[in-house]
């Protein structure tokens, strides 16, 4: 009988346990003994039992040798103690940081957003104008409405807007290093640290660097999307309107893409981190429509598996993406 998703997360949850503190006391017979036992328990407790091990090899890199005295299944390493401590302290510092991403949204979030939405959520916001926002998942977004214009700070994330014609009071997404303007006419825009992208459905907006350091640009109309990327990078091109914020439908679209930015395309919807271990595995071309609402680690799997990848789930919080 296949374990439910509950019985799985609480078998992985179990198996992290008895790592580190297998690892941290090699020689205790005891522990050991008790180890097996809940190993040889339930079939659920090998699968998470070595579903673990792996991760725990990708995390700290160590080799991985048989002990005589424990089951194959356990995969116990012959290492020195500072070894076990720096690969413990790895595996303990990638479910931190899973945590974090979970649980708590950094200070400057928390500061400065007016709206914010949690992983797989989505939210439609109506402006005081009359304007529409539709925030996708883990985006945080701060308004500032006043007389002479309407403007829109766009933290983290990504959100589509309907803008309310007001000729009088220009609206002003600002995200990263770009700036999008427009009147009354729909656009999607999309940051992460790297870059900010903005895609037009409807009508004209102007995009431009905020520092002005590259001149004008020529105006956005249907259909077209503009990238800005560090070192004042930018580059332009056309959409199929369908594509154009697919996410609203929990859609992930990718034509030639590098797999790892498709990966950052369903994070937000995965209530937990995701790594990539190996940057190689990462730079793979990714070509695909991936339904990343209904289940993100399908959407993962349907990803990878093409090019000879394995999705490993260590937690409910904590996934890990490799090639085989």
């Amino acid at each position: 009988m296949t374990a439910s998703r509950s019985e799985h997360d609480s078998a992985s949850d179990e198996a992290a346990r008895w790592l580190i503190a297998l690892e941290e006391s090699p020689d205790d017979e005891a522990l050991r003994e008790r180890f097996s036992a809940w190993l040889a328990a339930d079939p659920a407790h090998v699968e998470a039992w070595t579903d673990t091990s792996d991760v725990y090899a990708l995390l700290g890199q160590l080799p991985v040798t048989p002990d005589a005295g424990v089951p194959p299944a356990m995969h116990t390493r012959a290492v020195h103690r500072p070894r076990v401590w720096w690969a413990a302290g790895a595996l303990l510092a990638g479910l931190a940081a899973a945590l974090l991403v979970v649980v708590a949204p950094s200070l400057r979030l928390r500061l400065l957003a007016e709206y914010r939405t949690a992983a797989g959520e989505q939210r439609t916001v109506t402006l005081p104008d009359g304007s529409v926002m539709h925030l996708g998942p883990q985006t945080a977004i701060a308004t500032s409405f006043q007389v002479d214009r309407r403007r829109i700070e766009l933290l983290q994330g990504e959100a589509f807007f309907t803008v309310a014609p007001d000729r009088a009071r220009p609206f002003e997404v600002v995200a990263g290093e770009a700036r999008a303007t427009a009147v009354g006419t729909a656009f999607e825009t999309r940051v992460n640290s790297a870059e900010t992208l903005i895609t037009v459905e409807e009508g004209v907006v102007r995009a431009e660097w905020i520092d002005d350091a590259a001149g004008a640009l020529d105006p956005l109309t249907a259909g077209q999307w503009t990238r800005f990327a560090a070192g004042h990078q930018h580059e332009q091109g056309r959409l199929h309107p369908s594509e154009i914020a697919a996410w609203r439908q929990g859609l992930v679209v990718a034509r030639d893409a590098p797999l790892a930015t498709v990966i950052d395309h369903i994070r937000p919807f995965h209530r937990g981190a995701i790594f990539i271990a190996g940057g190689d595995f990462g730079r793979q071309r990714v070509t695909g429509v991936y339904n990343a609402a209904t289940d993100p680690l399908a959407a993962l799997r349907a990803v990878v598996a093409p090019h000879g990848g394995v999705v490993r789930q260590l937690t409910p919080w904590l996934v890990v993406i490799s090639a085989s």
